[in-house]
């Protein structure tokens, strides 16, 4: 099988913008299960993103996904927290430092003439 890279980059910019789309204005038609589905699909992407990287041929950046990944604050997240998933609590140390137990859901919900229009977010405590 072929892994292309840029393949999976689409598909992790098009669960982005499905996650933006929640958390930004999704008006009345989503629940909060499915808001926290969107934003799992869109960590997995981003994290098994590194994947499709070491194993793409058309590309030679192995060992640098892995660096890249420890040293930047946001792909660490993502790391803890697909693995935090995954295996129902972190089974490896911690990438970020942070001790991932639960995660904080967050929704705002305003009345607009079209109706109610809810917002989320998630934070780790």
């Amino acid at each position: 099988m072929e892994y292309s890279s840029a393949d999976k980059y689409r598909r992790m910019l098009r669960s982005f913008e499905r996650l933006k789309r929640i958390g930004t204005d999704n008006g009345n038609s989503i629940s909060n299960s499915d808001a926290r589905d969107a934003a799992e699909v869109f960590f997995n992407q981003c994290y098994h993103f590194k994947d499709w990287l070491k194993k793409d041929r058309s590309i030679n950046v192995s060992q640098g996904v892995e660096t890249f990944i420890n040293n930047t604050r946001a792909m660490q997240l993502a790391a803890d927290y697909c693995n935090y998933k995954k295996h129902a609590g972190l089974d490896r140390q911690s990438r970020s430092g942070m001790t991932i137990n639960r995660i904080n859901t967050h929704i705002k919900m305003d009345l607009t003439p079209r109706g109610f229009v809810t917002y989320h977010s998630w934070r780790f405590p």
